[in-house]
């Protein structure tokens, strides 16, 4: 990306450390950890390195599984780095992907509670459309939201 403020690039597994630091500090008690730790070897995950340090400062997973749809599993910024454009850059890339791989609709889960994370991805065209009861692990409820391509 032109004027990019990361760089993104395939994770790797000596890049799960800092994913699952990561997932510590964006989802404090959830089982992210435990899923990213299981979808290294995704072939749709990937690293945003900050520039000068190549430190991971965020990361995606995501999978597209037909014609119709994709997936985003986890999006996450380190909370040092949020509120820097930096988990806009990480979705404009993620959706460069898939819609190379002509996929018409994207969806992906959010805690009911999360508002600041709703607020984004409406921002970017997500909608809510349906209210998942009790998805998560803590028996929180989720909203299923998706964005048309």
């Amino acid at each position: 990306m032109s004027g990019s403020i990361i760089e993104m690039r395939k994770a790797r597994k000596k890049n799960l450390k800092e994913i699952q630091y990561i997932c510590e500090k964006c989802f404090p008690g959830d089982d992210v950890f435990e899923l990213a730790e299981s979808l290294i070897d995704a072939e749709h995950n990937y690293v945003a390195l900050e520039p000068s340090s190549k430190q991971v400062i965020g990361f995606v997973i995501f999978g597209i599984y037909s014609i119709d749809a994709a997936h985003i599993m986890i999006l996450a910024v380190h909370p040092d780095h949020q509120r820097k454009g930096i988990g806009l850059e990480i979705l404009a890339f993620t959706l460069e992907i898939i819609r190379e791989s002509t996929v018409k609709r994207v969806r992906l889960e959010v805690k009911v509670d999360n508002k600041p994370a709703i607020l984004f991805y409406e921002k970017y065209g997500f909608e809510i459309k349906t209210r998942l009861k009790e998805y998560y692990d803590d028996l929180s409820d989720g909203y299923l939201m998706v964005k048309e391509l």
